[in-house]
């Protein structure tokens, strides 16, 4: 799963970003497993430092390039973003 590829490339644990975010480790993974929010993405990628359009990338990519092309998780649409 992506969330949890760009939690552990950010060198954290589920385990460190849950008690970060004041929740118990199996809540998070629940969340990340089920239909995760806006919110908690954000929640998460403020823990580990990153912008969370990181957790859109397509498994394949390495992290977000200058223009990624990313698909949005609810109606599969190509997305075209750019990082200031």
């Amino acid at each position: 799963m992506i969330i949890t590829k760009v939690i552990r490339q950010h060198g954290y644990t589920i385990e460190q970003v849950a008690e970060q975010m004041g929740i118990q480790r199996g809540s998070l993974a629940n969340m990340i497993g089920g239909n995760v929010t806006v919110g908690t993405l954000q929640r998460i990628a403020d823990v580990i430092g990153c912008n969370r359009m990181e957790f859109f990338a397509d498994e394949g990519q390495e992290g977000l390039s200058s223009t990624p092309a990313t698909k949005c998780p609810y109606c599969g649409h190509e997305l075209h973003v750019t990082l200031e």
